[in-house]
């Protein structure tokens, strides 16, 4: 019989708001339910409204379910977890009332062989750095109610593991990478920059501090390079879109800015095909999936040095480059937007191959076995 296991998140498909979470989510149940028998809890909301029906388990993937759970029924999250008799509990993200919290502090009487909590990045300095007041009471909260006693953390690589040994020194911790979708064996090649007649930037991601786009609309106000910037994903912070909105508008007529509002996952390979590059100033990744999916289609990336996507440069894949650097980031466009047809075909097929080779290189399912079960 196979090991029953039930993932809790905030955030799944036909949704696109969680970003890399759900695109994780997703995948693990696509790689892992031919040996475990997968149940999926999760929130009914706006997204999900005309696509799946409230408050039942419903078939997901091949052999799979999935609960997408209404208002009202958010709070009895514990009692769904009792009825499915899970043998593993895996807990994704870390701040979310229903999907993370509840279901620690009012744990099933059925008997669960291991809870897995996966903070997705949320422990990362970055992350960490964005309302700081507020995580930090939470934090402290968790520690001294001794929530964490019981769990497996579930870090992506030995960075975010380190992140987690920081606040929890004496908690349990587990490394399997985050799943994310298979690199296309083609990609759709584009003209160099200076053929299109402009750079054409793609940041793809929330409108949130984390994802710092304030920060590039400011850096574009110095550069000299003919920019087209699309702005691609949902408004996370309302206050903030608007001091971005007032950013893009102070900018000159060589940056053009698009805004683009929540993009599905599907549309995403066509969205980069018509872009050059993109640009992603992170305050912190724990593993970046549009950093990888640029690089899945051909796509070289510019971002910050807190994701772990390093050494780009030598590889022809992009620029990772610190924050506290402004004119290498200006320098980098500068670069990019001088090479030729031949060079910029190189740096598309080095971004590509930097993803097919990381991909090829990884072992997702033993990786989460011995998470489940070493």
């Amino acid at each position: 019989m196979r090991p029953r296991l039930l993932l809790l998140t905030p955030w799944f498909v036909p949704g696109v708001a969680g970003g890399g979470i759900t695109v994780s989510v997703r995948r693990m149940v696509e790689l892992l339910e031919a040996d475990y028998d997968i149940g999926v809890l999760t929130r009914w909301h706006a997204a999900t409204q005309a696509a799946v029906a409230p408050d039942r388990w419903m078939p997901f993937g091949k052999n799979s379910r999935a609960a997408w759970l209404s208002p009202a029924e958010v709070w009895r999250v514990p009692r769904w977890l009792a009825a499915f008799r899970p043998d593993i509990v895996h807990v994704h993200g870390l701040y979310d009332l229903h999907f993370n919290v509840l279901p620690l502090v009012r744990r099933a009487p059925s008997p669960v062989a291991l809870r897995v909590l996966s903070p997705h990045g949320m422990l990362d300095p970055g992350a960490l750095a964005v309302r700081p007041l507020k995580k930090r009471l939470f934090l402290f909260a968790f520690r001294q109610t001794g929530l964490w006693r019981g769990l497996r953390f579930h870090a992506s690589h030995a960075q975010e593991a380190a992140h987690v040994r920081r606040h929890f020194p004496k908690g349990e911790t587990g490394i399997a990478p985050q799943i994310p979708e298979q690199p296309p064996a083609t990609w759709t090649p584009v003209a160099a920059p200076a053929a299109c007649g402009r750079l054409r930037l793609l940041f793809l991601g929330s409108v949130h501090p984390k994802k710092n786009l304030l920060w590039l609309l400011r850096l574009l106000q110095h550069g000299s390079v003919p920019v087209h910037l699309t702005i691609a994903g949902p408004v996370s912070e309302g206050r903030y879109a608007s001091r971005c909105r007032a950013a893009a508008r102070a900018l000159s007529p060589t940056v053009r800015v698009d805004w683009r509002g929540e993009v599905p996952h599907d549309a995403v390979p066509a969205l980069l095909a018509d872009h050059h590059l993109l640009a992603l100033p992170t305050l912190g990744e724990n593993f970046g999936h549009a950093i990888f999916e640029a690089l899945a289609h051909g796509r070289p990336v510019l971002v910050s040095t807190a994701t772990p996507w390093r050494d780009l440069c030598a590889r022809q894949a992009g620029f990772d480059l610190p924050l506290d650097a402004p004119q290498q980031w200006l320098e980098a466009l500068a670069r990019l937007w001088a090479l030729d047809a031949s060079a910029w075909a190189h740096w598309q097929a080095g971004a590509h191959r930097l993803a097919t080779e990381w991909y090829g290189r990884q072992r997702f399912a033993e990786a989460y076995r011995r998470l489940f079960e070493g």
